[in-house]
């Protein structure tokens, strides 16, 4: 039982990473990623920021959107 549990953990990080690493290559060409819009509005991340700041998934607000992502996961 805490194999299938550790197992699921892992599945779900390894989803969540791959998703994250899909985004990265939309945002920089100008294209939303689809991220959730209430996570962002909640964290104070704007769809102008995710797009046109390069540096944005290194900002405390966007960490705790994919924090909140992966709570949710």
């Amino acid at each position: 039982a805490e194999a299938d549990h550790s197992a699921s953990h892992i599945g779900k990080a390894q989803a969540l990473v791959a998703f994250i690493r899909g985004t990265l290559p939309l945002t920089a060409k100008g294209i939303d990623p689809g991220l959730p819009m209430d996570l962002l509005t909640k964290n104070r991340v704007s769809q102008q920021q995710l797009l046109s700041d390069r540096n944005i998934w290194s900002q405390p607000a966007m960490k705790n959107v994919v924090h909140a992502m992966a709570d949710t996961a």
